[in-house]
């Protein structure tokens, strides 16, 4: 349950940012399940972080959110 938390979140942060100014794009979402557990990658192909900015903002409730989940999830 924590890893689709954090998933959710990555994917709702890419569907209502990635895109502006745009009509539309891409998400993906790719996951590999191993014996060393599990690896789950949000992409997209939207518009980037402007320069010098960084993800995730500090402060901000998705980065909150999304941190908190990965660590109750003992993920990196």
């Amino acid at each position: 349950m924590p890893a689709g938390l954090v998933v959710k979140e990555l994917v709702t942060n890419a569907l209502k940012h990635a895109f502006v100014g745009r009509e539309g794009g891409t998400v993906t979402l790719h996951s590999v399940v191993s014996g060393d557990g599990c690896q789950v990658v949000v992409g997209d192909d939207g518009v980037g972080l402007a320069p010098g900015v960084s993800w995730p903002k500090p402060g901000k409730l998705g980065t909150l959110l999304a941190q908190s989940v990965k660590e109750n999830a003992q993920a990196s």
